[in-house]
């Protein structure tokens, strides 16, 4: 990875990004000087107070993302179609990306398949990288052929997880569940495991 690297994070839910690709972020950004952008899809259900947004600013100020863009779409009820292709669409010609980090479309939550469509509709013209995350459901089978070593950065995605107070109680959120899913393979302690859709060469 050369330095510079423009990288573009979108997940459907605040917390999605950091759940999946955390460690990665943060050790393309401190070993590789890469330049960190992120899209959050939806309004997470929390239309109603402020609490999801307090949260991910605290979140935003640690990671020390260039931009964030909210699109405020409904929670759970994200559509494939036009308007989010090109809100989408526009972000990225904005940023310019080289590696777009996102959800798998072999997922179970229609947020989630309807982010990762729209970012393959938006890379027609293969204008980046596309690197898949797996679905928080465990029966869902996934492809791993890149693993990112982000031993270095474990306890600190432990810890900016918990900041995310309005969430906590959910199993994907439950400690013990993120560190079976980072576990290291090799000679890895902690790991982030993604599928390389597109590779931009």
């Amino acid at each position: 990875m050369r330095p510079g690297t423009k990288i573009l994070g979108i997940g459907a839910h605040c917390d999605d990004l950091e759940l999946n690709a955390l460690g990665t972020l943060l050790s393309w950004r401190n070993e590789y000087d890469a330049e960190i952008h992120r899209i959050i899809c939806t309004n997470s259900g929390d239309i109603n107070n402020d609490r999801n947004e307090i949260e991910q600013a605290t979140v935003d100020s640690t990671m020390g993302y260039h931009t964030i863009s909210t699109l405020n779409n409904p929670d759970g009820n994200l559509k494939l179609d036009d308007v989010l292709i090109f809100n989408i669409e526009q972000i990225c010609n904005t940023i310019q990306p080289d590696i777009v980090i996102t959800h798998t479309e072999q997922d179970f939550h229609q947020d989630h398949i309807a982010v990762a469509k729209a970012v393959k509709a938006v890379n027609r013209y293969s204008k980046f990288s596309v690197l898949s995350f797996p679905s928080q459901d465990p029966k869902q089978p996934f492809l791993a052929n890149l693993h990112v070593d982000i031993t270095p950065y474990m306890e600190t995605k432990l810890r900016l997880l918990k900041f995310y107070k309005s969430q906590q109680g959910k199993p994907w959120l439950d400690e013990n569940i993120i560190k079976s899913r980072n576990a290291g393979i090799g000679g890895m302690q902690w790991s982030e495991k993604f599928n390389v859709q597109y590779l931009k060469v």
